[in-house]
């Protein structure tokens, strides 16, 4: 499925009153992701002053003619304007991770990657591994753990794919999961 991006300019909270109306009109509320549902990367300073208030959205493209139509009609009252219409090649984030024992080394690979959903891909992948006999003991404020696995990569693919894993991964323990970006 596609998915387009598009920029609106205007107060956010009226875009997303409007937005989420139309796509319940639609019968579609999965159909738009508004930004303040999402963890999007967050835009330059620059970018923001020279658009001034707006919202960016993740639109199905099946919805995004008849919404663009919807924003150009209602443009004078709601003093709303489509700014920016993009395609969505695909979503993608990176994470970072590390754990000090062999059991959570295995629980936190299986789950970053052994369930992949639909159409998402491992990118860059680096992990490390290291074991330090010397170091075994009472651990918990240690300066040195007996066992250190790092794990760095970024998960890139589809919107829905994306969305779905960020939202698992995000409430994981020792995972640091940076906002998405839009590609």
């Amino acid at each position: 499925m596609s998915w387009e991006l598009f920029v609106i300019k205007g107060d956010r909270a009226l875009v997303r009153g409007f937005v989420h109306g139309f796509v319940w009109g639609a019968g579609d509320p999965q159909g738009v992701h508004c930004e303040a549902e999402l963890p999007l990367e967050k835009e330059s300073l620059a970018t923001w002053l020279q658009l001034g208030p707006h919202q960016r959205l993740l639109v199905k493209s099946q919805l995004a003619e008849r919404l663009a139509a919807a924003l150009g009609e209602t443009h004078e009252e709601l003093k709303v304007q489509l700014q920016e219409r993009l395609p969505v090649r695909e979503l993608a984030f990176h994470v970072e991770a590390r754990v000090f024992s062999p059991e959570l080394a295995a629980a936190l690979q299986e789950k970053l990657f052994a369930h992949l959903p639909e159409g998402v891909e491992v990118r860059d992948k680096n992990e490390s591994q290291s074991q330090d006999t010397a170091a075994r003991g009472a651990e918990l404020y240690a300066p040195v753990h007996h066992f250190d696995y790092r794990v760095s990569c970024t998960f890139a693919g589809t919107v829905e794919g994306i969305l779905d894993l960020h939202r698992r991964l995000s409430g994981t323990d020792f995972v640091k999961v940076s906002p998405l970006r839009v590609r």
